[in-house]
């Protein structure tokens, strides 16, 4: 049994896994039941072994625990081209390395980003690219001398339609941003994936079948971005959020246009 944060966890729960090569015993909160709150950037987990026993039967003399402070790296999504198939990141503090982390549609597509080094210094931007490429790691450099950092992943892009995008960290979501196309409903597997991202904090608003209000408007037929327009506010709002005249990969966003 394992307790978290005063919730306890027998070996039978779904989110509870040992690897008998490594010796490892895994604890994770996306798969335990009931579902376990989300960690926030800050916050002090507890973690304790309470009983287990080996192969021969011999049981866990002495219960042990540790604590750790979780610090979460503070990179947001920045702008997002579903046209031209590309995500920018942003260090809002750092430097910090954004190697590891995944972008997700929250539908399966989860796209891991490259395994090497990436530091991004503080307000420094990466722009990840959905097809082939050299992800210019610290190893590398900046390969195509653009000014920026690129990085390539490989699964199918974003949809251009109702959609939406997270950049999680070990499972926990960084930053999320929802998008619609305009006609009013939602498709039923996206209002799901809305509705998990504001249960996990990462994303703010009411979502039922017959309301887009609450996601940033980002028609097909609108050949931009959709950019944040206020980093120094991350509310997990659609205010955060403006169509882009002019799309801007790996700069400040340059001009709000709202789509007629």
């Amino acid at each position: 049994r394992v307790r978290v944060n005063g919730v306890e966890y027998g070996i039978s729960n779904t989110g509870i896994s040992y690897d008998a090569v490594t010796g490892r015993l895994a604890w994770t909160r996306s798969r335990v039941a009931p579902l376990a709150p989300v960690f926030t950037n800050g916050q002090v987990v507890t973690a304790e072994l309470l009983a287990a026993s080996d192969s021969a039967g011999n049981a866990l003399q002495n219960p042990t625990n540790v604590s750790w402070t979780l610090r979460l790296p503070h990179v947001v999504i920045s702008e997002v081209n579903t046209a031209e198939h590309w995500a920018e990141i942003r260090a809002l503090s750092g430097p910090v390395d954004v190697s590891k982390l995944v972008l997700s549609d929250m539908d399966g597509r989860d796209d891991a980003l490259v395994t090497n080094t990436v530091t991004l210094s503080n307000g420094q931007f990466a722009v990840v690219r959905w097809g082939p490429g050299v992800d210019e790691t610290d190893l590398v450099g900046d390969a195509n001398g653009n000014g920026y950092v690129d990085l390539y992943v490989t699964n199918a892009p974003p949809d251009a339609g109702d959609e939406e995008l997270a950049l999680l960290s070990g499972g926990t979501v960084l930053d999320a941003v929802a998008w619609e196309n305009g006609d009013v409903t939602i498709l039923r597997p996206e209002l799901h994936d809305m509705q998990d991202l504001v249960k996990q904090g990462a994303w703010t608003g009411i979502f039922v079948l017959t309301n887009q209000t609450n996601s940033v408007y980002y028609p097909p037929s609108y050949g931009g971005s959709i950019g944040r327009h206020l980093l120094a506010v991350d509310s997990n709002t659609k205010e955060d959020w403006k169509a882009q005249i002019h799309s801007s990969p790996g700069r400040e966003n340059e001009g709000d246009l709202t789509p007629p």
